[in-house]
């Protein structure tokens, strides 16, 4: 099944989705589901494992009050959920990118389908009764 042109207006509102709020989910929207699927999923990934790194934090300031000894803080959930995230945005952009060229080439084929041949006259021919 081919799937219908984007619009300029949707496209462009896909790339602030994908860029400004949630990585995959202007992918989603541009009909890239297989892409959208995987970047939303990382992004989702990255951000609850920077929820479960936050929360180890304030469990292990918490226990330092209670506690004279050093706390041992572990610190790579915190940064492969920023990395995940990061990862995620780098592949929205990309599929962004991807985004805009279709639209592009769409239109530009849209114009060339209306624009006439090199060969055709100046003035357009006259429709005359019988």
């Amino acid at each position: 099944m081919k799937a219908k042109p984007l619009s300029a207006n949707k496209a462009r509102l896909a790339v602030l989705v994908n860029q400004c709020a949630t990585p995959g989910l202007g992918s989603l929207m541009a009909g890239r589901y297989i892409a959208g699927t995987g970047q939303l999923l990382m992004a989702l990934g990255g951000a609850a494992f920077i929820l479960l790194w936050f929360a180890r934090v304030l469990k292990v300031a918490y226990t330092i009050m209670e506690s004279t000894g050093e706390p041992e803080m572990r610190h790579w959930m915190g940064l492969l959920g920023f990395g995940l995230l990061f990862l995620s945005w780098c592949w929205s952009w990309v599929s962004s990118v991807g985004i805009l060229r279709q639209v592009r080439r769409g239109q530009e084929q849209r114009w060339q389908t209306v624009t006439p041949p090199p060969d055709a006259p100046a003035v357009p021919p006259r429709i005359v009764d019988k």
